[in-house]
Protein backbone atom coordinates (compact mmCIF):
# COMPACT_ATOMS: atom_id res chain seq x y z
CA UNK A 1 0.00 0.00 0.00
CA UNK A 2 1.29 3.16 -0.83
CA UNK A 3 1.90 5.64 2.31
CA UNK A 4 -0.48 8.72 2.62
CA UNK A 5 0.84 11.95 1.57
CA UNK A 6 1.22 15.62 2.87
CA UNK A 7 2.46 18.29 0.67
CA UNK A 8 5.42 20.22 2.38
CA UNK A 9 5.54 23.86 0.73
CA UNK A 10 9.09 25.73 0.75
CA UNK A 11 8.39 29.31 -0.82
CA UNK A 12 6.99 28.55 -4.12
CA UNK A 13 8.12 24.76 -4.62
CA UNK A 14 5.59 21.86 -3.27
CA UNK A 15 7.22 18.17 -2.83
CA UNK A 16 4.50 15.23 -1.69
CA UNK A 17 6.60 13.38 1.50
CA UNK A 18 5.43 9.85 3.09
CA UNK A 19 3.23 11.03 6.25
CA UNK A 20 2.30 8.53 8.42
CA UNK A 21 -1.14 6.84 8.08
CA UNK A 22 -2.67 7.64 11.73
CA UNK A 23 -2.73 10.81 10.08
CA UNK A 24 -4.96 10.65 7.05
CA UNK A 25 -7.23 12.64 5.61
CA UNK A 26 -7.06 15.18 8.74
CA UNK A 27 -7.33 19.18 7.93
CA UNK A 28 -4.49 19.83 10.55
CA UNK A 29 -1.91 18.20 12.74
CA UNK A 30 -3.22 16.72 15.79
CA UNK A 31 -1.42 14.51 18.31
CA UNK A 32 -1.09 11.27 18.49
CA UNK A 33 -1.04 8.47 21.19
CA UNK A 34 2.54 7.58 19.38
CA UNK A 35 5.15 10.84 19.02
CA UNK A 36 4.73 12.31 15.15
CA UNK A 37 8.19 12.88 14.76
CA UNK A 38 7.42 14.80 11.11
CA UNK A 39 7.61 14.14 8.14
CA UNK A 40 10.24 11.32 7.46
CA UNK A 41 11.82 13.25 4.73
CA UNK A 42 11.78 16.86 3.77
CA UNK A 43 13.18 18.93 1.30
CA UNK A 44 14.01 22.43 0.64
CA UNK A 45 14.33 22.56 -2.62
CA UNK A 46 14.44 26.41 -3.24
CA UNK A 47 15.13 29.24 -1.09
CA UNK A 48 17.11 32.41 0.08
CA UNK A 49 20.13 31.46 -1.76
CA UNK A 50 19.85 30.26 -5.49
CA UNK A 51 20.33 26.62 -6.31
CA UNK A 52 20.23 25.95 -2.96
CA UNK A 53 18.77 22.37 -1.75
CA UNK A 54 18.73 21.15 1.86
CA UNK A 55 17.54 17.79 2.83
CA UNK A 56 15.90 17.31 6.49
CA UNK A 57 15.57 13.53 7.73
CA UNK A 58 15.72 11.39 10.04
CA UNK A 59 18.40 11.01 11.60
CA UNK A 60 19.92 6.73 10.85
CA UNK A 61 22.61 4.53 12.56
CA UNK A 62 24.90 4.99 9.51
CA UNK A 63 25.02 8.87 10.05
CA UNK A 64 26.27 8.77 13.90
CA UNK A 65 30.29 9.25 12.33
CA UNK A 66 29.51 12.41 10.40
CA UNK A 67 26.92 13.30 13.36
CA UNK A 68 29.99 13.08 15.86
CA UNK A 69 32.49 15.09 13.48
CA UNK A 70 30.00 17.98 13.65
CA UNK A 71 30.15 17.26 17.37
CA UNK A 72 34.26 17.44 17.47
CA UNK A 73 33.73 20.73 15.30
CA UNK A 74 31.70 23.03 16.93
CA UNK A 75 32.80 22.17 19.92
CA UNK A 76 36.07 22.54 22.09
CA UNK A 77 37.42 19.27 23.52
CA UNK A 78 36.06 20.03 27.54
CA UNK A 79 32.56 21.12 26.24
CA UNK A 80 32.05 18.43 23.45
CA UNK A 81 29.33 15.61 24.50
CA UNK A 82 31.36 12.36 24.12
CA UNK A 83 30.93 9.51 22.13
CA UNK A 84 29.17 7.34 24.46
CA UNK A 85 26.77 9.69 25.86
CA UNK A 86 25.75 11.41 22.16
CA UNK A 87 25.09 7.35 21.58
CA UNK A 88 22.54 7.46 24.00
CA UNK A 89 21.16 10.14 23.09
CA UNK A 90 20.89 9.51 19.68
CA UNK A 91 19.33 5.62 20.82
CA UNK A 92 17.11 7.38 22.83
CA UNK A 93 13.41 5.84 22.53
CA UNK A 94 11.80 9.20 24.37
CA UNK A 95 13.96 11.36 21.57
CA UNK A 96 14.27 12.22 17.84
CA UNK A 97 17.09 13.44 16.22
CA UNK A 98 16.89 15.14 12.88
CA UNK A 99 19.47 15.59 10.31
CA UNK A 100 19.83 18.30 7.61
CA UNK A 101 21.90 17.65 4.97
CA UNK A 102 23.17 19.18 1.37
CA UNK A 103 24.35 16.86 -1.08
CA UNK A 104 24.75 14.15 0.76
CA UNK A 105 27.14 16.06 3.15
CA UNK A 106 26.08 16.22 6.99
CA UNK A 107 25.07 19.82 7.75
CA UNK A 108 23.76 19.49 10.85
CA UNK A 109 21.52 17.91 13.57
CA UNK A 110 19.49 18.16 16.75
CA UNK A 111 18.06 15.98 19.34
CA UNK A 112 14.90 17.00 21.00
CA UNK A 113 13.76 14.47 24.22
CA UNK A 114 10.77 14.34 26.29
CA UNK A 115 9.38 12.26 29.32
CA UNK A 116 11.25 9.95 32.01
CA UNK A 117 14.80 10.95 29.93
CA UNK A 118 14.39 14.34 30.59
CA UNK A 119 14.29 16.64 33.76
CA UNK A 120 12.48 19.76 32.04
CA UNK A 121 8.55 19.34 32.62
CA UNK A 122 7.77 19.11 28.50
CA UNK A 123 10.14 18.64 26.58
CA UNK A 124 13.84 19.02 25.74
CA UNK A 125 16.39 20.50 23.22
CA UNK A 126 19.48 18.76 24.44
CA UNK A 127 21.68 20.02 21.32
CA UNK A 128 21.23 21.72 17.95
CA UNK A 129 24.55 22.04 16.06
CA UNK A 130 25.35 23.33 12.32
CA UNK A 131 28.62 23.49 10.71
CA UNK A 132 30.36 27.08 9.70
CA UNK A 133 30.13 26.72 6.37
CA UNK A 134 25.98 26.27 6.35
CA UNK A 135 25.18 29.32 8.81
CA UNK A 136 23.16 31.64 8.35
CA UNK A 137 21.30 29.76 5.55
CA UNK A 138 18.04 29.26 8.56
CA UNK A 139 18.97 25.41 9.27
CA UNK A 140 18.97 25.77 12.59
CA UNK A 141 15.78 27.76 12.39
CA UNK A 142 14.19 24.73 10.51
CA UNK A 143 15.66 22.00 13.03
CA UNK A 144 14.27 23.99 16.27
CA UNK A 145 11.27 24.12 14.35
CA UNK A 146 11.30 20.37 13.24
CA UNK A 147 12.08 19.67 16.92
CA UNK A 148 9.03 21.81 18.10
CA UNK A 149 6.69 19.57 16.40
CA UNK A 150 8.35 16.60 17.47
CA UNK A 151 8.14 17.78 20.93
CA UNK A 152 4.58 19.01 20.64
CA UNK A 153 3.34 15.31 19.36
CA UNK A 154 4.70 13.69 21.66
CA UNK A 155 2.22 15.66 24.67
CA UNK A 156 4.61 18.27 25.23
CA UNK A 157 3.64 21.91 26.29
CA UNK A 158 6.53 23.47 26.62
CA UNK A 159 10.39 22.87 24.80
CA UNK A 160 13.55 23.79 27.26
CA UNK A 161 16.90 24.23 26.30
CA UNK A 162 20.06 25.33 27.98
CA UNK A 163 22.27 27.86 26.38
CA UNK A 164 26.00 29.05 26.96
CA UNK A 165 25.70 32.93 28.16
CA UNK A 166 28.22 33.39 26.06
CA UNK A 167 26.78 32.02 23.05
CA UNK A 168 25.25 35.31 21.12
CA UNK A 169 24.48 33.85 18.31
CA UNK A 170 22.70 30.79 19.88
CA UNK A 171 20.46 32.94 21.79
CA UNK A 172 19.61 35.21 18.74
CA UNK A 173 18.40 31.84 17.14
CA UNK A 174 16.11 30.97 20.13
CA UNK A 175 14.72 34.29 20.29
CA UNK A 176 14.09 34.66 16.80
CA UNK A 177 11.91 31.72 17.41
CA UNK A 178 10.03 32.51 20.16
CA UNK A 179 11.84 31.39 23.30
CA UNK A 180 11.86 33.36 26.28
CA UNK A 181 14.75 33.68 29.13
CA UNK A 182 13.24 31.90 32.12
CA UNK A 183 16.28 31.69 34.16
CA UNK A 184 20.08 31.29 34.63
CA UNK A 185 22.63 28.49 36.12
CA UNK A 186 26.16 29.59 37.31
CA UNK A 187 29.22 27.10 36.63
CA UNK A 188 26.62 24.84 34.49
CA UNK A 189 29.60 24.35 31.57
CA UNK A 190 33.28 23.76 31.62
CA UNK A 191 35.14 27.15 32.64
CA UNK A 192 32.58 27.61 35.00
CA UNK A 193 30.85 29.52 32.19
CA UNK A 194 26.57 30.10 32.76
CA UNK A 195 23.89 28.89 30.96
CA UNK A 196 20.98 30.45 30.48
CA UNK A 197 17.56 28.93 30.52
CA UNK A 198 15.15 29.17 27.68
CA UNK A 199 11.54 27.59 27.14
CA UNK A 200 8.70 28.03 24.95
CA UNK A 201 4.81 27.14 25.06
CA UNK A 202 3.76 24.48 22.44
CA UNK A 203 0.00 25.56 22.42
CA UNK A 204 -0.84 24.44 19.85
CA UNK A 205 0.33 23.79 15.89
CA UNK A 206 0.32 27.83 15.31
CA UNK A 207 2.69 27.81 18.61
CA UNK A 208 5.10 25.54 16.12
CA UNK A 209 5.01 28.49 13.50
CA UNK A 210 5.06 26.51 10.80
CA UNK A 211 4.63 29.61 8.67
CA UNK A 212 7.99 31.14 9.43
CA UNK A 213 9.75 28.23 9.55
CA UNK A 214 8.67 27.53 6.25
CA UNK A 215 7.11 24.55 6.16
CA UNK A 216 3.27 24.62 4.81
CA UNK A 217 1.06 21.67 5.63
CA UNK A 218 -1.99 20.33 3.96
CA UNK A 219 -3.62 16.94 3.75
CA UNK A 220 -2.67 15.48 0.67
Amino acid sequence: MQPELIRVVFSASIEAVPFPSALQNIQAVVRTQAAFSGPRLVRRMTGLKERESMLFRRYMTDDFPALYSIEERCFEPRFRFGRGYMQHLVSNPEAVAWVAEEDGVMAGFAIVAWGKSVSADGGYLQTIEVLPDFRNRGVGEKLVGLSEISAWSADSDTLSLHVDAENEAAIALYEKCGYRRRGRRDHYYARGRAALLYEKKLDAVAAVDLQNLGLGYSAA
